[in-house]
């Protein structure tokens, strides 16, 4: 694929230009209750999966294949080659997010990695319109996706 972005919820970088979290800021869904309120972690966690939403639409993809699966949580309904679709889509990202799991969710034209600290990477065929997410708080920047 032609095309790979990173995309977070960070904008800080050091003198060299790399992008990088303070120690204050929360990291994980597991941060909730001493980092961050729950509310607050929803709002981000809400701006990753509209994101990926949207997304999809802009590139016509109605179905992601899960690839790469890690999950030990039994919580966790989805398999490895599964087809998602919609919504499904939706929650297979929040358990990502949640680190319920991991995996990248694929099609032929769109692949959206997921990475540690809330870092996440999206590759396609072709480019991403950035002015489809002037109002997101989201980091949109080219950047090959460490999981190619």
């Amino acid at each position: 694929m032609k095309h790979s972005y990173r995309v977070t919820k960070y904008y800080k970088y050091d003198d060299q230009g790399t992008l990088f979290s303070s120690s204050d800021e929360w990291t994980s869904f597991y941060d909730v209750g001493t980092k961050v309120d729950l509310n607050n972690y929803l709002v981000v966690e809400k701006l990753y999966l509209d994101f990926i939403m949207a997304e999809c639409s802009a590139h016509n993809i109605d179905f992601l294949e899960i690839s790469s699966l890690e999950a030990d949580n039994k919580e966790f309904p989805y398999r490895e080659k599964e087809i998602v679709s919609g919504e499904d889509i939706r929650k297979v990202a929040k358990h990502v997010l949640r680190e319920d799991a991991w995996c990248k969710l694929v099609s032929k034209d769109l692949q959206i990695h997921f990475g540690y600290d809330f870092y996440m990477y999206l590759v396609s065929n072709s480019p991403i319109d950035k002015s489809t997410h002037t109002n997101s708080l989201l980091n949109i920047e080219e950047f090959r996706s460490p999981y190619l």
